[in-house]
């Protein structure tokens, strides 16, 4: 079975999930496709199981981009800057596992992935408290729901859309990511709207 986990994801690297094929997972994980078959009922069900896997990395890693300690030393506009880089990067390193997943539209597959980026809410609403002493708990836990919300639409597209334009302007990837920077520091300082408003 995991044999045809890793070969799936490997190919999934490289290639859509439409164009995959059980015989290219049975060549590239060197088994049979009757032995596929024997342990999954079809494609959607190894990509389940391969999504299983990037998601318990998911939470992992995104434990680790948000918590506090790891940018107790930063301003706090350099700190969200570098949570966001990082962010992108785990969009864009597993965009095609990413996508099929998104493409499925499967309750549970979002049920999982909204588990997976729960993790990473709750360390960023720690930060939020921790650096912000106007923010009280449900404060921050809000904020850092709409910081998710906003960082996983733009990034969601970036991974769906690759490169077909969602709208008629091209947006480079940092100017993206300069703008989902912009609207977290917007959702952490309110303040600094209003005055330039």
């Amino acid at each position: 079975m995991t044999r045809v986990v890793d070969a799936f994801e490997k190919l999934l690297d490289d290639h859509p999930y439409e164009s995959i094929t059980i015989t290219d997972i049975a060549r590239e994980s060197r088994t049979g496709a009757s032995s596929i078959y024997a342990r999954f009922k079809d494609k959607r069900s190894i990509l389940l199981a391969v999504h299983e896997r990037v998601r318990e990395r998911a939470t992992s890693h995104f434990e680790e981009v948000y918590t506090p300690v790891r940018w107790a030393d930063m301003p706090i506009e350099d700190a969200i800057r570098l949570m966001c880089v990082e962010t992108m990067r785990w969009y864009r390193d597993h965009h095609n596992v990413i996508k099929a997943s998104i493409l499925l539209n499967d309750d549970v597959i979002y049920e999982r992935i909204a588990d997976s980026v729960n993790a990473g809410s709750v360390q960023l609403a720690y930060f939020i408290q921790a650096r912000i002493g106007s923010f009280s708990k449900v404060e921050a836990v809000r904020t850092a729901d709409v910081i998710f919300r906003i960082m996983t639409a733009a990034f969601q597209q970036i991974t769906i859309f690759d490169r077909v334009l969602p709208t008629k302007q091209a947006l480079s990837d940092e100017e993206v990511l300069t703008g989902v920077v912009r609207a977290a520091l917007a959702q952490l300082f309110p303040e600094r709207l209003e005055r330039q408003g």
